[in-house]
């Protein structure tokens, strides 16, 4: 069970049990054993909900509108349907978990058995994702590999009759999984215009000249801007869509896209917001060294990437999760700006996967060097020789990033946005303003 997952019902997450256990084990086993001897009166207890109403201290719920919830609450009823349509029939999940353990175990034993090699950058041995009844296989783009998984799969023939009897359609790329567009490609603008579509159909259209300008903000700041927050975690949106998108919003109400401390009305720039959105996976790519594709390469636009590079700082441990020469790990800067004609002689690929660890193994970092040693570069591999040569790795420790942009030293998307408005000038009434008690449209009024 994951420690820090959603809780559950009874509001405590994996941490506590495992933590607790030794508290509540017994209690809980006790419990579990009496609901299989079949005492509904404790499992009764267990499936029981309050639901409490707070009245207001000056003005009270009024006596008919608390029969009127009474009402509806005392005739609440709940029915379990078994083996009818809307249901399914209850033995298809128990056989797909079956067949999914099976996939899993074959998958396992292949990569014990070197048929699947290391897919390389990363720390996880898993070559399979699954989740609900959708499975994933991630492999390395080579014969050997594809020979070995190929067996797995169905003949046309097979898959054509299976999809006959079960009304099914077999899909292709480019698809839509979980709300976000999957492809192989740079996805085509007649993929992508459907998007904008959406977004312009949540739009009031005929309520629109009946909404006041605070009602027309709440309209672009909630419906609008959200329904893309999703896909701009996940892409980048290309120019023409983010163009089309502001125009929408800009007939809408105003063109302005700045924080409220800025003197705007917290319209997000959505440029801005996606690089801040595509900032946390190079932070979970740092700090979340259990993920499946931590040491694989992650695509984010470029001033993204500069903005992580220079809004983290790293504490070295063991220095399996540094870049030792793009990190900024010696003296609060990278061996980049320290050394650049230097830095200017190692190969790119040697650049994005050098750690801090591999570096220092046997003075790796010697060997990337590949350019013509000029003056400057060997006056430069001297200055990197004695800032690295009384480095100590602890092999126990893991490597410490610090977020400079946030008090918790954790990445935060706000944090992100906020900093790429630096030198802007600032709006210093605006808390008086949309932290008073006025009313919203006299709040965008002033």
């Amino acid at each position: 069970m994951p420690m820090d997952k959603a809780p559950g019902p009874d509001g405590f997450t994996g941490r506590f049990y495992k933590c607790c256990w030794g508290i509540i084990g017994a209690d809980v086993l006790l419990a579990l054993n009496a609901i299989h001897r079949g005492h509904v009166f404790k499992f009764r207890l267990l499936n029981s909900a309050f639901i409490t109403l707070i009245p207001k201290k000056h003005l009270g719920f009024g006596r008919k509108w608390c029969n009127l919830i009474s009402l509806l609450l005392s005739t609440s009823s709940t029915q379990v349907l078994i083996n009818r349509r809307e249901q399914g029939d209850p033995l298809s999940p128990m056989l797909f978990i079956l067949v999914m353990d099976v996939l899993n175990s074959l998958i396992a034993e292949a990569s014990q058995r070197n048929l699947l090699q290391p897919i390389h950058g990363s720390h996880n041995p898993h070559h399979i994702s699954l989740y609900a009844d959708d499975a994933v296989l991630f492999v390395r783009p080579s014969s050997g590999d594809l020979s070995a998984t190929t067996p797995i799969q169905c003949s046309e023939e097979d898959i054509a009759l299976i999809s006959e009897e079960l009304s099914f359609v077999v899909g292709s790329f480019p698809c839509t999984y979980l709300g976000l567009l999957l492809t192989l490609h740079k996805p085509p603008k007649s993929v992508l215009l459907p998007l904008v579509d959406k977004v312009a159909g949540k739009l009031p259209g005929w309520k629109a000249p009946l909404l006041n300008r605070a009602g027309r903000l709440v309209v672009v700041k909630s419906v609008l801007t959200t329904t893309l927050i999703h896909l701009m975690t996940a892409m980048d949106l290309p120019k023409w869509m983010i163009r089309a998108i502001d125009k929408l919003r800009r007939s809408f109400l105003w063109k302005v896209q700045r924080p409220l401390r800025f003197g705007g009305l917290g319209v997000l720039d959505l440029e801005r917001m996606g690089w801040a959105l595509r900032i946390r996976w190079l932070w979970f790519q740092k700090t979340g060294s259990t993920r499946t594709w931590t040491g694989l390469q992650v695509m984010v636009p470029k001033k993204a990437s500069a903005l992580f590079a220079a809004a983290v700082d790293t504490i070295v441990g063991n220095g399996r999760s540094t870049k030792f020469w793009t990190d900024r790990w010696v003296q609060g800067k990278t061996l980049a700006e320290l050394a650049p004609n230097l830095f200017n002689t190692i190969p790119k690929k040697t650049v994005q996967r050098r750690t801090v660890s591999q570096a220092l193994d046997n003075r790796r970092w010697v060997s990337d060097i590949k350019g013509a040693l000029t003056v400057q570069v060997l006056s430069e591999y001297l200055l990197v020789w004695d800032l690295v040569d009384g480095v100590e790795l602890q092999l126990d420790t893991p490597d410490q990033h610090l977020w400079k942009l946030s008090s918790s030293g954790v990445y935060s998307c706000k944090s992100a946005y906020d900093s790429m408005f630096t030198g802007t000038i600032s709006f210093s009434p605006w808390k008086r303003i949309w932290k008073s008690w006025a009313r919203m449209n006299c709040r965008f009024f002033i």
